[in-house]
C-alpha cells in the first residue's frame, strides 16, 4: 500500500505524487492506473477551511415541500412607495421573507420582498416601488425557511434584480422574466452578428465608493452563440454614467458550454481594491464571436477573499456545527442570503430548497470551494474521472480534508465546485470491477456528485462525503447483483435525488437527505436492496425513503415529505417515525414496520393497489389515518397493539374495517372481533374476509369448527368458511352462516373430514350494507 498526494489547486500531473512537493493536480491524468494500485490511498488537498462571517444569521428550518399549498391570494395592492399588498387574514410577521408571483398591473410587486408594517391584512413590500394599481391577481408565499438574514450586509448591489440596461446600437436589451434569479427578471443582452466589440450596454449604479471591497460576484448563462472562453467578455466598472470610462476590468472566464439551463456562479477576485468612485456598470464585448446572447443577474460587489467575511455567491454557506452541512446560494440581497438548489432554479422555482435544520439565530460561517473545469451537461469533468478500481477487500481510497500547508493531518474538507451544473463529479466508470473509497469529500453544482458504474462487480465505499445542489448527489448503476454502495455520515442537500442505487445493495448508516426537490433517498430500481440506520430524509417534495424489493432499516425518519416512505415489497422496518409529511407513508406492497409513528396534518397512509402491509406497535396521529383504498384494491393494512395500545388492532380493507373491541362480546373476557363494511361493493363475490387462524389436522378423522356470531342488521351476511381445495378431502367451502335475529349470538359450526394431514385456515367473511356490524367471538376447533 502507497500513499500519494493530489492538490487541484497547485499540483503537477507531470510529478510522480509521492510526496507533498510533488502532488498531483488532478485524478484523471495524475491518479492513473500506471501509477496507483489497489489499496493504495490519494490524500487529496482540503478546501480553505470555514470562517465565521463575523455576525448572526437568522435561520429558519421547517416546512417547504408544499410550498405552492401555501401560497395566499392577492386581494389587491398599492401604487405606492413601498407597495402594500391587502391579504384578508394573511397571519405573516415582521420581517417574514415574501415571494410575490403573478401579480397584474402592479408588477412591481412581483419578486422577494422582506414583510414591514403588518397590520391584520396588510403589509409592506420594504423596498418596493408601485408601478400601478393591483388588482386580485397573483400569489405571495412566505419562504423564511429558504434564507438566512444576517445580521448586516456584507455586500454591494451593482446590477440585476430586473433593473433595466441600456444598450448599444446592434445589442438589445431586455429584462428576462422567465431566466433570473432575484426579483422580477435578470438582465438581458443579445449582441447581433454586427456588432463586433466594445460597449454592449451599461447600468448606471449611481454614485458607489467601492474601496472596500475587492470582489465582484454574479451569475451569467448564455444561451446562444459560441460559447464563451476567457477573454471574450468582461464587465466594467465605470465612473462615469454611461459605461464609457471604464476604471475596472473584470474578465469572465469561460463557462463550458452554452444550455439555457445553465447559469454559472462566477466570483472574479481582482486582488486590489475596487475603485472609490463608480457610477456605473458596463458589459464588453473583448473577442468577436458573433451572434451571442447572455443573461446576467445579481451583480454583487464582496469583500476581500482572504477576508474571513468575503461571502460571494459562489461561498458556501454554513452553522459549521456537528449534524450539519453547507449550501450553495441563490442569491445575495442586501441581508438576505437564498439558499441555493440546482444552478437551474429560477427565482419563482418553489421546488423544495431550504433549511430543514434548527430554527436559530446564530454565528453564521461561510467556506470556498475549489472550482472544476466546467463542461457541458452530462459529460464528465476531467480533472474528476477516476480510471483505477482497487479490488474486493483491498480498495482504492480517495481521501479529502488534508491540510493545506504539507497535506501531514487529516482537518479540513475538500469541496469541489462543478460551476455551472452541467458535469458529473467524481465519476467512476471502468465498465467493470469497481472497488473505490472516498472520505470527507464535498461536491456542489455538478450534474451528479458521485458516479459509478459497473458492470460485474462493485465495493464502494463513502464516508463523511456530501453533494448539494446536484441533480443526483450519489448514484450507483449498473444493475448487478454484486454490487454494494456503503454510505457513513454522508450528506445530500438541495438536490433533484439524493441517493440512489440501481441495483445491488446500498448500506447506509446516519445519512441523511434535506430539501431535495425529488426523491432523498431511493433503492433506485425493482431489483434494488436498501440496508441501514438512523436515515433522515426532511423537506424532500416527492418521496423521503424509497424502498423497493428488499429492506431491513432502523431508525429511519421521513420530516416535510410528500410522502414520507414510499414503495416496499419485501423486508422490514424498526422504529420509523414520519412527522408533518403531507402524506407518510405509502406503501406498494409488502410492507412491515414495527414503532411507526406519524404525526401531522394531512394523511398519514394512502394505500396503493394489491398493498399487505402489516404495523406493530404503531401511533397514527395524523388528520386521516388511513385514506380510502384505490378503486378495485383487494390490499390491508394490519395495525397490531394500533397505537401503541394493548388488545387493540385495526385492519383496513377497501371498503370496510376490522377492528378488535370489548364492548359487544360473547364471553366477558379478551377481546372480539368487528368487522364493518362500508361500499356496496362489498358483496357475495367480493366479502370481507377476516381469517381466524391456521390448524393442524390429522387425516380421515373429522373436525369440528364453532364461532360465535352476532350482526347489527339482518341485512348483513356473515359466515363462518373453511375454503375448499386447501387440504384433501375437502374439495368445496364448507360454510355455514347466521340465521339469527338483528343484535344475536349464534353459535355457526362446519364439519369436515381431510383425506390427509395438513393445515386448514379458518375465515369469517361479511357484507351486505354500509353501516352494519358483524362481532366475532369465541372461536373453537376440534378433531375426533
Amino acid at each position: 500500500m502507497a500513499t500519494f498526494y493530489l492538490d487541484f489547486e497547485a499540483g503537477s500531473d507531470a510529478a510522480d505524487g509521492t510526496t507533498f512537493a510533488n502532488r498531483w493536480k488532478t485524478i484523471k491524468d495524475g491518479a492513473t492506473a500506471a501509477r496507483i494500485a489497489p489499496g493504495d490511498i490519494i490524500r487529496i488537498m482540503g478546501s480553505p477551511a470555514p470562517t465565521s462571517l463575523g455576525m448572526t444569521g437568522a435561520w429558519t428550518g421547517g416546512k417547504r415541500h408544499n410550498a405552492t399549498g401555501a401560497a395566499k391570494n392577492i386581494e389587491s395592492s398599492t401604487n405606492a412607495t413601498p407597495i402594500v399588498v391587502t391579504i384578508t387574514g394573511h397571519g405573516y410577521s415582521n420581517g417574514d421573507r415574501v415571494q410575490v408571483k403573478s401579480h397584474t398591473t402592479n408588477t412591481n410587486a412581483n419578486g422577494e420582498w422582506t414583510v414591514a408594517n403588518v397590520a391584520a391584512n396588510t403589509f409592506e413590500l420594504t423596498g418596493s416601488v408601485g408601478n400601478g394599481v393591483g388588482g386580485a391577481s397573483g400569489t405571495v408565499l412566505q419562504i423564511n425557511e429558504c434564507i438566512v438574514k444576517l445580521a448586516s450586509a456584507l455586500t454591494q448591489f451593482l446590477g440585476g434584480h430586473g433593473k433595466a440596461w441600456t444598450a448599444s446600437a446592434n445589442v438589445t436589451a431586455t429584462i428576462n422574466t422567465t431566466n433570473f434569479k432575484v426579483q422580477t427578471g435578470a438582465i438581458q443582452l443579445a449582441v447581433a452578428a454586427g456588432f463586433t466589440t466594445g460597449l454592449a450596454a451599461y447600468y448606471a449604479t449611481g454614485p458607489l465608493d467601492l474601496s472596500g471591497y475587492r470582489q465582484v460576484t454574479f451569475w451569467l448563462r448564455q444561451t446562444a452563440g459560441t460559447a464563451i472562453v476567457a477573454g471574450d467578455i468582461s464587465l466594467r466598472l465605470c465612473s462615469d454614467t454611461v459605461g464609457a470610462v471604464s476604471v475596472q476590468t473584470i474578465a469572465i472566464p469561460g463557462i463550458g458550454s452554452v444550455a439555457t439551463s445553465q447559469w454559472m456562479g462566477i466570483t472574479v477576485d481582482i486582488a486590489g481594491a475596487l475603485p472609490a468612485a463608480v457610477n456605473s456598470i458596463a458589459l464588453y464585448v473583448d473577442t468577436d464571436k458573433g451572434a451571442q446572447t447572455f443573461v446576467l443577474d445579481n451583480i454583487q460587489a464582496a469583500k476581500d477573499s482572504t477576508s474571513a467575511d468575503s461571502l460571494s455567491l459562489t461561498s458556501l454557506i454554513g452553522k459549521n456545527t456537528a449534524g450539519e452541512t453547507w449550501y450553495p446560494i441563490q442569491y445575495i440581497d442586501g441581508t438576505v442570503v437564498r439558499l441555493g438548489g440546482l444552478n437551474s432554479a429560477e427565482a419563482d422555482d418553489n421546488t423544495a430548497r431550504g433549511y430543514a435544520g434548527t430554527s436559530e439565530t446564530v454565528t453564521t460561517h461561510k467556506r470556498e470551494t475549489i472550482k472544476m473545469l466546467p463542461v457541458s451537461s452530462g459529460s464528465v469533468t476531467p480533472e474528476l474521472q477516476v480510471q483505477d478500481s482497487g479490488s474486493a477487500g483491498s480498495l482504492i481510497t480517495f481521501s479529502g480534508g488534508w491540510n493545506r500547508t504539507d497535506m501531514s493531518t487529516q482537518t479540513l474538507e475538500t469541496w469541489l465546485s462543478g460551476q455551472n451544473g452541467g458535469g458529473l463529479g467524481i465519476s467512476v466508470q471502468p465498465n467493470a470491477s469497481v472497488f473505490v473509497a472516498f472520505t470527507k469529500i464535498g461536491m456542489v453544482w455538478f450534474n451528479t456528485g458521485f458516479q459509478a458504474t459497473s458492470t460485474s462487480n462493485a465495493g464502494l465505499e463513502f464516508t463523511e462525503c456530501s453533494a448539494a445542489g446536484c441533480v443526483t448527489g450519489f448514484s450507483f448503476s449498473g444493475n448487478t447483483s454484486n454490487k454494494t454502495a456503503t454510505m457513513t455520515t454522508c450528506f445530500a442537500v438541495t438536490c433533484t435525488t439524493g441517493y440512489t442505487c440501481n441495483g445491488g445493495l446500498m448500506i447506509l448508516t446516519d445519512v441523511q437527505a434535506h430539501s431535495c426537490s425529488g426523491v432523498g433517498i431511493s433503492a433506485g430500481s425493482s431489483n434494488g436492496t436498501l440496508i441501514g440506520s438512523n436515515l433522515t430524509a426532511i423537506n424532500c417534495a416527492t418521496i423521503g425513503i424509497q424502498l423497493f424489493f428488499v429492506y431491513h432499516l432502523s431508525n429511519a425518519t421521513a420530516k416535510y415529505c410528500n410522502p414520507g416512505v414510499s414503495g416496499g415489497r419485501g423486508g422490514e422496518v424498526f422504529t420509523c417515525t414520519l412527522e408533518g409529511n403531507e402524506l407518510g407513508l405509502q406503501p406498494s406492497s409488502l410492507v412491515v414496520i414495527y414503532n411507526l409513528t406519524s404525526t401531522g396534518t394531512g394523511t398519514g397512509i394512502s394505500p396503493t393497489l394489491g398493498v399487505a402491509l402489516k404495523l406493530f406497535n404503531a401511533l397514527i396521529s395524523d388528520t386521516t389515518e388511513v385514506a380510502a383504498f384505490a378503486a378495485g384494491s383487494d390490499g390491508r393494512i394490519i395495525s397490531v397493539k394500533h397505537d401503541q395500545t394493548v388488545d387493540n388492532h385495526i385492519i383496513w380493507v377497501n371498503g370496510g374495517q376490522i377492528i378488535s373491541q370489548t364492548a359487544v362480546r360473547h364471553t366477558a373476557s379478551g377481546i372480539a372481533w368487528q368487522i364493518s363494511p362500508s361500499s356496496t361493493d362489498r358483496d357475495a363475490t367480493w366479502p370481507i374476509v377476516l381469517p381466524l387462524g391456521r390448524v393442524a389436522v390429522s387425516a380421515s378423522a373429522l373436525v369440528t369448527v364453532s364461532v360465535w356470531l352476532r350482526r347489527t342488521n339482518t341485512g348483513l351476511t356473515g359466515t363462518l368458511r373453511v375454503r375448499g381445495g386447501q387440504i384433501g378431502g375437502v374439495a368445496a367451502d364448507v360454510t355455514d352462516s347466521i340465521g339469527a335475529a338483528a343484535d344475536t349470538w349464534e353459535q355457526q359450526t362446519v364439519t369436515f373430514t381431510p383425506n390427509e394431514a395438513g393445515v386448514v385456515e379458518i375465515e369469517v367473511i361479511a357484507y351486505g350494507g354500509t353501516t352494519y356490524n358483524l362481532y366475532v367471538d369465541d372461536l373453537a376447533v376440534s378433531q375426533a
